[in-house]
């Protein structure tokens, strides 16, 4: 069956596909802050401990001026950044003769709903981080008619999450390919500021049926 793709996708690089039990922390790329003093945040920080559960703001001082902390100031950086820059997808597939164009977007709702524990950001000197879940929009259309319109959330991957990514985790990074004449959607699950996580997917099929899929 002869298809052809005419896509443009907007997407981040994934994380890893690592996870552990709960509790536990990866990230091989500041282990050299393992064994310093952990950050314990006063009533002026702008964090867990403060009522509210604002986003957590690293103070100035919570890292030592020494090479990693650059790293981790960037990896906190770029997950702050996805609360206010949507990930903007528009893909068109030619399968079987018919025309699909999907149009996704995946957002922040800000709803302070994951607090990860000290025991994940402990590298960061922080008792706890609180972020925020993500949603998908996504909309199918064939041949100009909407064959599909739906919400997507973490919870719809539930069934393959260990019990430290149904808590902590966050469905970040989504992207769109075509396999097989059938169009999936890839996200990736994972504790943000780690590397814990495990790839997903949902495929999309030509009726408008989904099937959501672990890796």
């Amino acid at each position: 069956m002869k298809f052809i793709f005419l896509g443009a996708v907007i997407f981040l690089s994934a994380c890893n596909n690592n996870s552990v039990k709960d509790g536990e922390a990866r990230n091989a790329t500041i282990d050299s802050l393992r064994e310093k003093p952990v950050y314990k945040p006063n009533k002026d920080s702008n964090t867990l401990a403060r009522s509210g559960h604002k986003d957590t703001v690293l103070p100035h001082d919570a890292i030592d001026d020494e090479n990693p902390s650059d790293d981790l100031l960037t990896i906190l950086k770029q997950c702050t950044d996805r609360y206010t820059h949507p990930v903007l997808i528009d893909s068109t597939y030619i399968i079987g003769g018919d025309t699909f164009h999907i149009h996704l977007k995946h957002y922040c709702l800000r709803d302070s709903g994951i607090v990860i524990p000290k025991s994940y950001v402990y590298m960061y000197k922080l008792d706890s981080f609180v972020t925020h879940n993500f949603v998908s929009m996504i909309r199918l259309d064939k041949n100009s008619q909407t064959i599909l319109q739906k919400t997507i959330y973490k919870k719809d991957f539930e069934q393959f999450l260990d019990r430290s990514l149904q808590k902590y985790g966050a469905l970040l990074l989504p992207y769109i390919y075509l396999e097989n004449n059938t169009i999936k959607v890839g996200y990736s699950i994972s504790v943000p500021l780690t590397d814990v996580g495990i790839g997903v997917s949902m495929l999309v099929n030509r009726d408008g049926s989904i099937v959501f899929k672990g890796h």
